[in-house]
C-alpha cells in the first residue's frame, strides 16, 4: 500500500502530479495499490464541498485507477492526547510571539507575564510540563489556543487510517475480504456527516466513473467505512478493492 497523508497539504496540482504517478508505479509494479486523501476534506462547505470532489476526480489522471482508491472526508481522531500538545510547539518555541495574544498590553497580568518570563529566562527548574500547566491555569486564551491546536492535529486525512483498516481486515482473515463496514479506531468524530444520498455521488460519478468510497456515522453503530471501490468505478472488473488486491496477492505468490 502506498499511502502520502501529507499530500493533501501539497497545491492542487502538485497533489495531481503525485497521485498520478503513483498510480503509474502501482501499474508498472504492479504489487500494491495507492490510497488517496482529498484536499478540501479537513473542512469542508456543506454545499461547496463538491468541487473539491470534482478537483479530486479531474486530478488523478485516467491511468491505473483499478490500482487506486480514495476515502471522504478527513477524520477526527483522539490519537494526539493533551500531554502532546505544549507552547514548545507554538511559533516553534519562541514565548516572545506568544506572549502579546495571551497577555496583551492593554489588559496586562503581572502573574502571567512573570510565568512567561520565567519560561523564556529559566531562573527555577520547573519542567515543560509545570510551566504548561501553569499557563493553563493562568490564561484561559491559552488554553482555547492549545485546545484549538489539539483538535486540528486530531483532524487528520482518512488514507492512513484505511491503510490501518486493510491491515487488520488482511491479519485477521486475508486480501479478498472487503474493508468495507469496517470501524476506524480512535475515531470520534467528522468534518461532515455524509447523508446516503451524498454517499451516493461520490459512488457513482456519471462523467468519469471515479468512485470515492465515504466514512460515515450511523447511530447505534458509530464511525464505520462505508465503501470499497477502486476509483475504476466504471471498470466491470476492477470496481472493487478487494478484487483488485486478491489479483495482486495471486499473482505475487
Amino acid at each position: 500500500m502506498y499511502i502520502c497523508p501529507e499530500a493533501t497539504l501539497l497545491n492542487v496540482a502538485d497533489n495531481g502530479t503525485l497521485m498520478q504517478k503513483m498510480l503509474l508505479l502501482c501499474t508498472q509494479m504492479q504489487t500494491a495499490i495507492s490510497i488517496f486523501a482529498i484536499i478540501g476534506g479537513k473542512s469542508p462547505d456543506s454545499i461547496l464541498y463538491l468541487r473539491d470532489i470534482k478537483t479530486f476526480r479531474n486530478s488523478t489522471g485516467n491511468n491505473g485507477l483499478n490500482y487506486g482508491t480514495a476515502y471522504y472526508p478527513f477524520i477526527g481522531t483522539a490519537i494526539v492526547q493533551n500531554d502532546d500538545i505544549d507552547y514548545t510547539i507554538l511559533f516553534n518555541g519562541d514565548v516572545s510571539q506568544l506572549a502579546p495574544i495571551v497577555n496583551p498590553s492593554d489588559n496586562p497580568n503581572p502573574a502571567l507575564a512573570a510565568l512567561l518570563a520565567n519560561i523564556q529566562n529559566p531562573s527555577s527548574r520547573l519542567t515543560i510540563i509545570q510551566n504548561n500547566n501553569a499557563l493553563l491555569n493562568a490564561s484561559r486564551d491559552y488554553g482555547v489556543i492549545i485546545k484549538k491546536v489539539l483538535n486540528d492535529a486530531n483532524l487528520l486525512p482518512a488514507s492512513g487510517g484505511m491503510a490501518g483498516v486493510l491491515t487488520t481486515a488482511d491479519n485477521q482473515w486475508d486480501v479478498w475480504r472487503a474493508p468495507d463496514n469496517a470501524s476506524i479506531a480512535t475515531a470520534v468524530s467528522f468534518p461532515i456527516n455524509l447523508s446516503g444520498d451524498q454517499q451516493a455521488f461520490l459512488i457513482v460519478d456519471p462523467l468519469t466513473g471515479k468512485s470515492i468510497n465515504a466514512i460515515r456515522s450511523f447511530n447505534g453503530v458509530g464511525i464505520v467505512v462505508w465503501g470499497a471501490r477502486t476509483l475504476g468505478g466504471n471498470s466491470q472488473d476492477w470496481r472493487y478493492l478487494s478484487v483488485r488486491r486478491t489479483l495482486i496477492f495471486i499473482e505475487q505468490s
